[in-house]
């Protein structure tokens, strides 16, 4: 396997006179297509790409013009995107020479719900004095996270009275209800202004559903007996 796959496609394009913007972008751009793909045994991983990638000898020496082309971006989205590989140094060197960079790529790559990821500790941990778009940041994903508990609290809170109901008791109960708003107001075309429209309502069952059959000891089975018990049983009450 060539660790220094990158690093040689850096010096072939400078050989042919390319700029260093122009060999950086190149060898971004064949990271980002999966490049190399490899062979049998010798066939990369996505970990073996960012490991070889990230250690490249070219990145140590980039500019700050070269670090806001696009596809080193999108590249450093990619890093922030996963948890196993670590190489703190690049992010350093990023938030001093191009902390834009920094904070588009963090904004992009979804570690604002990952706040307990390794990536979101080496931004964090950074000095932030010198940076107010890094201060920003920080400020912002906070504001986030704390917002995010709220909903989550909310969520669990909520779902406490379904907790011990059965599958199939919550199956019938979001049956009733699909039975006597949802379908009317379909039919009908019926809409209350202060009530969620309809893809709404199916979401939040479906979410509902999904989220109890995750919570199942063992799958559900069907019987008609104690689907018809636990429908009159909801009827009478």
């Amino acid at each position: 396997m060539n660790e220094r796959y990158y690093d040689k496609l850096v010096s072939a394009a400078r050989e042919k006179g390319m700029t260093i913007s122009a060999a950086a972008d190149e060898a971004a751009m064949a990271f980002l297509d999966g490049k190399p793909a490899g062979q049998g045994k010798h066939k990369w991983s996505g970990g073996d790409r960012q490991a070889a990638f990230w250690d490249s000898e070219f990145l140590k020496d980039l500019p700050a013009d070269v670090w806001r082309q696009e596809t080193l971006g999108l590249a450093l989205t990619r890093y922030f995107g996963q948890d196993r590989l670590a190489f703190p140094e690049i992010v350093a060197q990023v938030a001093t020479i191009a902390p834009d960079v920094l904070v588009w790529a963090a904004r992009h790559s979804g570690l604002v719900m990952r706040q307990d990821s390794p990536r979101w500790l080496e931004i964090s941990g950074l000095d932030t004095t010198q940076h107010d778009a890094l201060a920003e940041l920080k400020r912002v994903f906070h504001i986030f996270r704390e917002a995010h508990q709220v909903r989550q609290e909310e969520v669990e809170r909520l779902r406490k009275p379904l907790s011990e109901l059965a599958p199939l008791d919550l199956l019938v109960y979001a049956s009733l209800f699909a039975f006597e708003h949802q379908i009317p107001d379909l039919v009908y075309g019926r809409s209350q202004p202060e009530v969620p429209d309809a893809q709404e309502a199916w979401d939040a069952i479906d979410d509902i559903l999904a989220w109890k059959l995750s919570n199942c000891d063992e799958p559900p089975r069907l019987s008609w007996r104690p689907v018809g018990l636990s429908q009159a049983s909801a009827m009478e009450s």
